[in-house]
């Protein structure tokens, strides 16, 4: 189960404390995300799931926490897009504001991060 800050906060404050579950992401994860917020032509039914990155590491806690079987739809600025009124199964991950990555590997090659404009 994906947790955000504020339902890790609540589990910790003694709302049923469960040392088992999984560690909260530090992104941001919404629910029933209206598409027409982030596609240029303002249109598009709810994504099940919409999360906002803080960074790789996040992104990577994230995935290690959803389910083999989860459809996952990568979105840039959405600016080449349209979503049907009936939305995104599974997990919309929005990739544009990540942080910037970038790595020399050698002389000629440089590895970036899928966010770099």
């Amino acid at each position: 189960m994906l947790m955000t800050n504020a339902q890790t906060r609540e589990r910790r404050d003694g709302m049923n404390s469960d040392r088992t579950q999984s560690p909260a992401v530090r992104g941001e994860l919404r629910r029933d995300e209206p598409m027409r917020r982030h596609t240029s032509w303002r249109v598009g039914g709810p994504a099940d799931r919409f999360y906002v990155p803080a960074d790789a590491d996040d992104l990577a806690n994230l995935l290690a926490q959803l389910p083999e079987t989860e459809p996952l739809t990568w979105l840039g600025l959405g600016s080449n897009l349209l979503v049907r009124d009936g939305g995104i199964r599974g997990t919309v991950i929005a990739v544009a504001r990540m942080p910037v990555e970038m790595h020399r590997v050698d002389a000629r090659t440089l590895r970036v991060s899928a966010s770099t404009p």
